[in-house]
């Protein structure tokens, strides 16, 4: 959720007890607001995962030198090891290395154990490819990047989509959005 202020509320963090059933819902409260600040004046598209030690990660998008979608942006994650209560300090998990920025970041805990980070770099008006990225050691450490398409264009994907059929295949919905409406919008 991304309120008008452009902060983005780490709300989820104690449902995640609820849901749980180790929380009342009455013990719900906001334990981590991550507010705009003149070097950071967006925080927005994030993606929660559980790992298997029990550590609740959320990557987010983090911009920086602007708060507009073109503007630089590079995903960085939080943790938590006590169900949400407490967060860590931010640290960059995906550097900018689009033309533009990195964002709409998706994390998806796979059937085979490792976890996929998934996430757009965007390089111009025309240019935003998804791409993806595996961890076999809970995000300790991340794959090379391999794109997700190769063809040209600008495709849309948002965050937290991705999901796996048991088949194991990874299913992405996106758009590639036509550019004479988006000029004319």
């Amino acid at each position: 959720m991304i309120r008008a202020s452009r902060s983005l509320p780490v709300l989820l963090a104690l449902l995640l007890g609820v849901l749980a059933g180790t929380l009342p819902a009455e013990e719900n409260q906001v334990v981590l607001n991550l507010e705009p600040t003149k070097e950071n004046p967006r925080n927005s598209e994030g993606s929660f995962a559980r790992l298997k030690s029990g550590r609740v990660i959320f990557y987010y998008t983090h911009f920086y030198g602007g708060a507009g979608d073109e503007s630089p942006a590079r995903i960085v994650g939080i943790h938590s090891d006590d169900a949400g209560r407490t967060w860590s300090e931010p640290q960059t998990i995906i550097e900018n290395a689009g033309g533009n920025n990195v964002m709409s970041v998706s994390l998806l805990q796979l059937a085979s154990g490792q976890l996929a980070l998934f996430y757009l770099m965007k390089n111009s008006w025309i240019d935003c490819h998804p791409f993806i990225r595996w961890s076999a050691d809970d995000g300790a450490t991340w794959s090379e990047p391999k794109p997700v398409i190769a063809a040209p264009g600008y495709f849309v994907v948002n965050n937290d989509r991705l999901i796996q059929l048991t088949s194991g295949r990874l299913i992405v919905p996106g758009r590639l959005p036509s550019l004479a409406r988006e000029r004319s919008a």
